[in-house]
């Protein structure tokens, strides 16, 4: 063991400075790309849990018409006459808590901007006079709870995405106009997913400051749009099977629930799907630096050989040589690890896409993730060094001692294939390469995995912007948007075929049904035109009895495209049969789309709530909106549709920096591996020399060399990449509920220019790689003869 010890510190010692610095930098750029992309997966998982458990978050939310049912509504009693809803949720089966009732209002958020306009965005206020709850109490972020009617806190995202602070201004819109507020604070809390993944802006007023929006006009009641209720419910007990119990219970006298799993599940969605994008080109970055640690370990045996000859000629085991190369470049291994784990763990917080709900966590560092990044690492040098150093102990001792150098065996594949090439000078550098086909293979499966990871990144840069720039492509076909509040259907419909601009309309109702134990949005469609959904499979209902899922929900409850199932809506079971599934971002898409005609048969009373439309070519939606709102007055509620850009700076950034990384990587090692064959070939390159050959055809040579490799891993590297982004695309679609096929292709312009710019970079690789031996004196290159 001293002996082992001893010779892994000579080694480490006989290092030089910046040979070293690169191979910890190599290494430690592969576990930055992995423990980064472990903690942004894990560090929100861990955040919200945190937030769940201090405030004691509603396992269920119920949304309610009126705080009193008549009994014949729920299945619990057999009172006569109205029933106190609160009291009833209490007895349901599973129920440990209630906080409720809560008076609720959908109103308008209106921010005064610097040139005097109001941004409006729709929102929803809560009464709750005191934060000191059993059942989801709020948690102050900044400022103060509410202290008068004229006061609002804001869920923290929204704040955040808004730029309010305690103490700003803002307006909120009732039936009497807009009233002003001040943000008292704002806090945590989590019913629902942050602003504006959820395009609602969570608020909370006093019980008199929702009286004082709801007022019409002086003297007469205030009107709400029901109260909401937040249950507990009891250790392993399902929330969904709770919700499915309170709609099969209270029928239409429910306007909604929501379940912490699936609140849960969106307050994740962006974090862990990023995450995973980090970690998969973090995997790809492994892989390249699998090549080169490979390669590198080759060479280093190769220079080491004539040492390694020494000692054993002087009584030093191979296993004892073995032995202290892995222990020298496991030191490596572990210095690597440990510097990627710090790295990832400053990192990692500034690419939560998620912490505006929960906040911006400082530095943190998860023992897993450094267990998880060291043990990929040193069982990658494991291997190796063991292939390495076992192929180098079995060369003779004498060949390696002799006082000339042997000549180059060329007897491998590549070099019977090279020699079939004309001899011509121009030539010679790809014969170099062949008489080390193993280090050219690894180097050129460096170029292959950089080629495969700019395609990968080329795609998803084009998805992104995709996603952003055509609201349909996610499941957002509209663009401008109508909640006519209080207003007959009838006057918004006059009014959306009497206004010009508008080019097809359609009407949503919602309702809440279950399949299976599982809870989830139903939502009818009605009105002139089906929306421009992306449908994945099949089509969207147009005749009765027929629906269409997002692929969310359709992958949730287990179901196929032409399978008929017996669904629960609004407490009434129904026979559908599933027609299509399309794509859309909300709920993760988790939605269960069917005709209003088909609702209206099993709830006469449904109207529509909400109408989207979209615009002709060449018309603003600002100004569909506003003659809207001048044909339908204060009482509607109307919205353009605006993309959030928030992350994509964020996931353009580190896409790009990672696939520019794959690319300096891969280069770095082309440039290690030609200076070390044109080294180890100074000889063959002398006598070029001394045969005509000019320094500039020389370092043509190697640049052709370069490129030849280049070329090769290009010609396997695009179709290898596409396939790649496909399988990762579809993954990452299926799991924010989108479904396969998402993913769109880079351009031909961008493969054009991959293609080009690998060629050109490495021929200039190989070119500074010959450089300087091309300029060398013939005596120099030429001392053995």
């Amino acid at each position: 063991m001293r002996t082992v010890l001893m010779l892994a510190f000579a080694g480490l010692r006989g290092r030089g400075r910046v040979g070293l610095a690169v191979t910890v930098g190599m290494l430690a750029l592969s576990a930055i790309g992995l423990s980064t992309g472990l903690a942004v997966s894990s560090a929100g998982d861990d955040a919200v849990d945190r937030l769940a458990a201090r405030t004691n978050v509603a396992d269920v939310v119920v949304w309610a018409k009126s705080p009193t049912i008549s009994t014949n509504a729920g299945s619990t009693s057999a009172d006569s006459g109205n029933r106190d809803l609160g009291a009833a949720l209490a007895t349901e089966s599973g129920v440990r808590a209630v906080t409720g009732p809560l008076r609720d209002l959908g109103t308008t958020l209106v921010v005064p901007r610097s040139d005097g306009a109001g941004k409006e965005y729709i929102g929803q206020v809560t009464a709750l006079d005191d934060p000191d709850v059993a059942v989801n109490h709020p948690l102050l972020v900044a400022g103060r709870w509410l202290r008068g009617p004229d006061e609002v806190v804001l869920e923290r995202s929204a704040a955040e995405d808004l730029n309010l602070r305690p103490g700003d201004r803002v307006a909120l819109r009732g039936p009497s106009g807009d009233l002003p507020f001040t943000v008292a604070g704002t806090a945590n809390e989590l019913t629902d997913c942050g602003f504006p993944q959820c395009d609602q802006v969570r608020m909370f007023v006093a019980d008199a400051g929702l009286s004082r929006i709801g007022q019409p006009a002086a003297g007469t009641p205030a009107e709400t749009d029901g109260v909401t209720y937040w249950l507990d419910v009891s250790d392993g007990v399902s929330s969904e099977a709770v919700a499915s119990a309170v709609v099969r219970s209270f029928g239409d006298q429910i306007r909604g629930t929501n379940t912490w799993p699936d609140t849960r599940g969106d307050l994740l969605s962006v974090g862990q799907i990023f995450g995973k994008l980090v970690s998969a080109f973090g995997a790809f970055l492994l892989v390249a630096i699998a090549v080169i640690v490979a390669g590198s370990m080759t060479s280093r045996m190769v220079a080491r050989r004539r040492e390694m000859a020494l000692l054993g000629a002087v009584g030093v085991r191979p296993a004892q040589l073995t032995a202290a190369l892995l222990a020298e470049h496991l030191a490596l291994g572990v210095v690597a690890a440990l510097l990627g784990w710090l790295v990832a763990g400053v990192l990692a917080p500034s690419l939560d896409l998620g912490a505006t709900v929960t906040g911006r966590q400082g530095p943190h560092w998860e023992i897993a993730g450094l267990l998880l990044t060291g043990a990929i690492l040193l069982g990658l040098l494991t291997i190796a060094t063991v292939v390495g150093a076992v192929r180098a102990g079995r060369a003779s001792i004498v060949d390696t001692l002799r006082d000339a150098p042997a000549s180059a065996r060329r007897g491998g594949p590549l070099a019977r294939l090279t020699a079939l090439v004309p001899g011509r000078l121009a030539f010679l550098g790809v014969g170099r390469l062949a008489a080390r086909p193993g280090r050219a293979t690894l180097t050129g499966l460096t170029m292959l995995v950089a080629v495969t990871g700019a395609v990968v990144a080329g795609g998803f840069m084009v998805t992104v912007t995709e996603a952003l720039e055509r609201p349909s492509f996610t499941g957002d076909p509209w663009q401008v948007f109508v909640d006519r509040g209080d207003v007959a259907p009838a006057t918004v419909e006059a009014a959306l075929r009497q206004t010009p601009g508008i080019g097809g309309w359609w009407s949503e109702a919602e309702r809440r049904g279950s399949y299976d134990g599982q809870t989830f949005r139903v939502r009818a469609l009605g009105g002139e035109t089906l929306p421009g959904y992306s449908v994945g499979a099949g089509r969207l209902p147009s005749a009765p009895g027929e629906v269409a899922l997002g692929y969310g929900l359709l992958d949730q409850l287990g179901l196929r495209v032409g399978q008929t199932a017996t669904v629960e809506i609004a407490g009434v079971a129904r026979d559908v049969r599933i027609v299509g599934w399309y794509r859309t971002g909300e709920d993760s898409g988790r939605l269960f789309a069917m005709r209003l005609a088909d609702l209206n048969a099993i709830d006469p009373a449904t109207a529509p709530d909400q109408y989207r439309m979209t615009v002709t070519p060449g018309t603003s939606p600002d100004a569909v909106q506003s003659a809207l709102e001048a044909r339908l007055g204060s009482g509607v509620e109307l919205k353009t549709y605006s993309s959030n850009v928030g992350g994509r700076t964020v996931i353009e950034t580190v896409t790009t920096l990672i696939a520019g990384v794959l690319v300096l990587v891969a280069l770095a090692n082309m440039l290690h591996a030609l200076l070390a064959s044109n080294r180890e070939s100074a000889r063959d390159i002398g006598v070029a020399g001394a045969l005509g050959c000019t320094p500039r055809q020389l370092v043509g040579q190697s640049a052709l060399a370069a490129a030849v490799l280049a070329g090769l891993a290009v010609v396997i590297g695009l179709p290898l990449g596409l396939l790649a982004f496909r399988i990762q695309s579809d993954a990452v679609a299926r799991d924010i509920g989108l479904g396969p096929g998402l993913g769109m292709t880079p351009s031909a312009t961008f493969l054009v220019a991959l293609v080009a710019g690998t060629l050109a970079l490495a021929a200039a690789t190989g070119a500074a790689a010959a450089a300087g031996l091309a300029h060398r004196p013939l005596g120099d290159l030429l001392r053995w003869e």
